[in-house]
């Protein structure tokens, strides 16, 4: 079975490297009779555009976080490309309350316009680890945020509670993690 998809991701350094949702690069294959079932492999033949150009540039999956649902993939090849990808070297903390915002673009059926999103910090959570929980217009997992004066504050991701306990647990939520 082969399936092709477009997830959005973010070039997140000038070498190359570009962060995502995991879960758009995980094959999601189900059939109607819960008898038969699939063995779904490895993504293959990744290509990676930028925004309306037609040269796509081959990569590959270096790192994945199955936890937080990002994936990191590196463009094998360049050439005399030059990119500048989004600085998530920082330490900026939002505050409960505040007005953030996303930026990401549609898809390519839509001329891959540029789209801001708009979130809110609603609640800061220190475990399973420090982040912030959001609501709004929030995008996916691997979205970098950021406050008014355009700088980041930190990456979406989706975080599972413990299983098994009372209140959301097992259940997936968009949060910011930090930066760092």
């Amino acid at each position: 079975v082969e399936q092709n998809a477009e997830p959005r991701a973010t070039l997140i350094n000038d070498k190359g490297l570009i962060m995502g949702a995991n879960s758009a690069f995980t094959p999601n294959l189900r059939h109607q009779n819960p008898q038969i079932s699939f063995e779904v492999g490895a993504p293959r033949n990744l290509r990676v555009l930028f925004a309306n150009e037609e040269k796509e540039y081959d990569a590959q999956i270096v790192a994945k976080d199955t936890k937080l649902d990002l994936v990191f993939l590196q463009i094998t090849h360049l050439g005399d490309r030059q990119v500048t990808g989004v600085d998530l070297t920082g330490e900026n903390e939002p505050s409960i309350g505040q007005e953030l915002f996303t930026v990401s673009r549609l898809a390519r059926a839509f001329d891959n316009a540029p789209a801001l999103g708009r979130l809110y910090v609603t609640s800061i959570v220190e475990k399973p680890r420090r982040m912030w929980g959001i609501s709004g217009s929030v995008g996916g997992a691997g979205v970098p945020v950021f406050d008014h004066s355009g700088q980041p504050v930190g990456v979406i991701s989706m975080q599972s509670g413990a299983a098994g306990v009372s209140g959301q647990g097992g259940q997936a939520r968009p949060f910011i993690l930090p930066l760092k």
